[in-house]
């Protein structure tokens, strides 16, 4: 059972909304102790909004602490490609992020505010396609019942990182998968730290979820992050 104020959190951002095809909703841990919830939310209609939203405290010298939340949906009025905001807000920044992307994953335009968090990878010429928004590539791996089977690049409109899938094993009916995680142009994250790699696993029961990994782990230098599933009776 969650326990703490953290638990009533979980359960108001779980609640059903009538917009949303579905919820999926994971409490974040390190060890035992509930650091907070990550929920994405894959809609329908004309727009095709997804939303992916994380909130964290008393991580790790506060690194991770704030909340994150992210929107990708279709243009409105362009044809064709992908409309990408973002909002950070922590202790350590304030940020907003945006991209445009074509269908096929080229980097239309890309921006960040303030003006001291662009990078040389904020100028959309300077990323090779394709890439995904971190909307998208957090589909990638949670809209599924199985191992990625191909890598993809990440894009935030910072850096880009290339996810990789490593390893599959089976036990029973649970299919456990490796992956890498590897920024490979622009900044590392988690400043001062520049963390650049990590180790990720996702694990896929279907005695806990029909679809999406039940567990996900995260693992680079100090941070040893789990992601535990979270379905509402």
């Amino acid at each position: 059972m969650v326990k703490g104020v953290s638990a009533g959190l979980i359960l108001m951002l779980c609640a059903a909304s009538p917009v949303l095809a579905e919820r999926l909703s994971y409490s974040v841990q390190w060890g035992d102790k509930l650091l907070g919830v990550v929920i994405y939310d894959r809609a329908t209609g004309r727009t095709g909004r997804s939303r992916l939203y994380n909130k964290l405290e008393a991580t790790p010298m506060g690194l991770l602490d704030g909340t994150f939340e992210a929107f990708s949906r279709a243009s409105p009025t362009r044809r064709g490609e992908v409309i990408y905001e973002a909002k950070s807000d922590s202790p350590h920044k304030k940020r907003v992020s945006t991209i445009t992307l074509t269908t096929d994953g080229g980097v239309v335009d890309a921006g960040v505010a303030p003006g001291k968090d662009v990078t040389e990878f904020t100028n959309a010429a300077n990323v090779p396609p394709p890439v995904l928004n971190p909307v998208q590539a957090f589909s990638q791996l949670v809209d599924r019942s199985d191992c990625p089977q191909h890598s993809f690049s990440l894009y935030d409109a910072r850096r880009v990182v290339e996810i990789t899938p490593e390893s599959s094993d089976r036990k029973g009916t649970v299919l456990t998968c490796e992956l890498s995680y590897q920024v490979v142009l622009g900044p590392g994250h988690a400043r001062p730290l520049n963390l650049k790699s990590a180790a990720m696993t996702l694990e896929f029961d279907p005695a806990v979820a029909r679809s999406g990994p039940s567990r996900i782990s995260l693992r680079s230098g100090p941070f040893r992050l789990t992601m535990i599933r979270y379905i509402p009776e």
